[in-house]
């Protein structure tokens, strides 16, 4: 196994998601998240099974890219626990802006409601949700859509 240098959680309490006015993400915030989402697609495609219990501390930061480990075993994978793995995502990604007591941005609010409501099977390629590409220009996906 790798060497780890941090847990999301440690990452979080020393990075922040956003800009201070909240209006642009933080590239390595979305690396991670990207990373993260990469993770339970493999794991629910490829791997047929799901996490079980994901949180801040089993996702972990390697090189600037995050992993996800400390998979529940023998777990018999159903319907639903695909959506408890973007759930959790949700849920911890939320749980670090109350913690911070910073306003979360609009986008990842739309963007983490849409991975927590929505059916697994129709989430293919979120990695290019126009919330990781409107990052890759330095503007909001409010400025892209005006």
């Amino acid at each position: 196994m790798e060497h780890y240098e941090q847990n999301f959680k440690q990452w979080l309490q020393e990075n922040y998601p956003s800009d201070q006015q909240g209006k642009y993400l933080n590239p390595e915030f979305l690396q991670i998240l990207r990373d993260i989402l990469r993770g339970i697609d493999y794991l629910h495609r490829v791997k047929k099974r799901c996490h079980g219990k994901l949180s801040e501390t089993n996702i972990v930061i390697v090189n600037g890219r995050a992993k996800i480990t400390g998979m529940v075993n023998d777990i018999s994978k159903t319907y639903l626990d695909d959506y408890s793995d973007y759930k959790h995502l949700s849920t911890i990604v939320r749980r670090s802006f109350k913690t911070e007591q910073h306003d979360i941005p609009t986008e990842l609010k739309l963007f983490l409601t849409y991975i927590s409501k929505t059916e697994p099977s129709r989430l293919l390629n979120i990695e290019n949700h126009p919330i990781f590409l409107s990052q890759l220009n330095g503007s909001s996906i409010s400025e892209l859509l005006s």
